[in-house]
C-alpha cells in the first residue's frame, strides 16, 4: 500500500511522497510553477519517496523541465529508483530528463 501523496520542499529540492499519477499531477504542476516563479529557475525533483509514477506523472516532470528551461533554468530528477527510472527510460525520455542517484552539489546548475 502506498503512502498518501505529499509534496515537501526545502532549500534543495521538491520531494514527492506517495504516487505521482493522474490524480496528483496537477498538484505537482502547481507546486513546480510556484517554485519557479520569482527565483532562479532551477529545481531538483527528489523521487526517493515516490511509490509510483504513471504516464501523467512523467508528463508532469517533462512539463516541469520545459517550464524551467523556458525560463533559462533546468531540473534534475534524483533517485528515480527501480520503478520510476525504468519507466522514464521505457518512455524514451532518459536522454531528455536529467537523472541522478544523489542530490547534486550546489554548483550543479552553474554552467
Amino acid at each position: 500500500m502506498s503512502r498518501p501523496f505529499e509534496l515537501r520542499t526545502d532549500d534543495e529540492a521538491l520531494t514527492v511522497l506517495g504516487e505521482l499519477d493522474i490524480g496528483t499531477a496537477p498538484h505537482f504542476r502547481r507546486a513546480v510553477g510556484g517554485l519557479l516563479v520569482g527565483q532562479e529557475p532551477h529545481l531538483v525533483i527528489d523521487l526517493s519517496e515516490a511509490d509510483f509514477v504513471d504516464s501523467s506523472g512523467i508528463a508532469a516532470i517533462v512539463w516541469a523541465l520545459f517550464r524551467a528551461r523556458a525560463a533559462g533554468g533546468d531540473i534534475v530528477v534524483v533517485d528515480a529508483h527501480d520503478t520510476v527510472g525504468p519507466a522514464i527510460a521505457l518512455a524514451g525520455l532518459d536522454d531528455l530528463i536529467p537523472l541522478r542517484r544523489e542530490r547534486p552539489t550546489a554548483d550543479y546548475f552553474i554552467r
